[in-house]
């Protein structure tokens, strides 16, 4: 295996013992100009001291005789800056085991495997910016964008939702599952929270606790919902209905304004 990459390249390293998932995870990565590097076990790699020259690291939680989180506490004892993505064929619950702040994410490898190289695109690019902030101009504050975090069980929604940051001055962090949704509200900055009322393991009052110290909004296509929102005793800004267009529902959200129910 090669050694030799482009300074401006990313490089990231996978740790997976199946084959066919690692060839797979090698093509995509090379389509988005990713240099990716397979190995079947930690052992394989030789050292942990040789993560350090990866840009990221993406572990298969069921490895066998060492586990994807003890490859993470030994990454975050020795690496703490370089993220780390989970990834497994079983759901897992991050809150029955403290994980290691070095896991950006888990990602259940349902949801493909493009989706994993770009959330791992996108945890280097939030670790680039902490590493290197830029300066924040005092004289220009409404240049700053708003941040949206997006929990919705339905991953078209949330890639429809992800794609109109591109023309608003939005920023939108999209969670598909309550494992991403736990990390992201823990480990992320943002200013709102948009919260798909149906989700699969709970609804979205009962999400909405976890970021109840910021201004929530709940979404559904279900306008009953509404009433049920709006005339209880809860912390949510307000609803805002799924049969306006995404980038109608992120304007509105922005500015902290209740969308029409129809």
């Amino acid at each position: 295996m090669t050694e030799t990459h482009s300074s401006t390249k990313k490089k990231y390293i996978l740790i997976d013992d199946d084959p066919i998932y690692q060839s797979i995870m090698t093509r995509v990565a090379q389509q988005k100009g990713i240099d990716l590097d397979v190995y079947e076990s930690l052992l394989a790699l030789g050292s942990i001291g040789l993560l350090a020259k990866y840009d990221a690291v993406i572990v298969d939680y069921d490895l066998g005789q060492i586990n994807g989180i003890e490859i993470a506490e030994y990454l975050s004892a020795l690496f703490g800056d370089i993220p780390m993505i989970l990834v497994s064929e079983k759901q897992r619950d991050p809150r029955s085991h403290p994980w290691p702040n070095c896991i950006k994410q888990f990602i259940n490898k349902s949801l493909g495997y493009e989706y994993v190289i770009n959330q791992a695109i996108e945890a280097t690019a939030r670790q680039a910016k902490k590493q290197n902030p830029k300066p924040h101009p005092e004289s220009s504050p409404n240049k700053k964008k708003t941040r949206i975090l997006v929990y919705d069980d339905d991953p078209i929604f949330c890639k429809r939702i992800k794609k109109c940051e591109e023309r608003t001055n939005i920023s939108v962090l999209t969670c598909t599952s309550m494992d991403e949704f736990c990390i992201k509200a823990l480990d992320e900055e943002y200013d709102i929270v948009l919260l798909d009322f149906y989700l699969d393991t709970l609804n979205g009052l009962q999400a909405a606790k976890i970021t109840e110290s910021k201004p929530t909004f709940l979404m559904s296509h279900d306008n009953a919902v509404a009433k049920k929102i709006l005339s209880g005793k809860n912390h949510i800004t307000g609803f805002l209905s799924k049969a306006h267009s995404p980038n109608d529902i992120l304007r509105y959200a922005s500015r902290q304004e209740k969308l029409p129910h129809s």
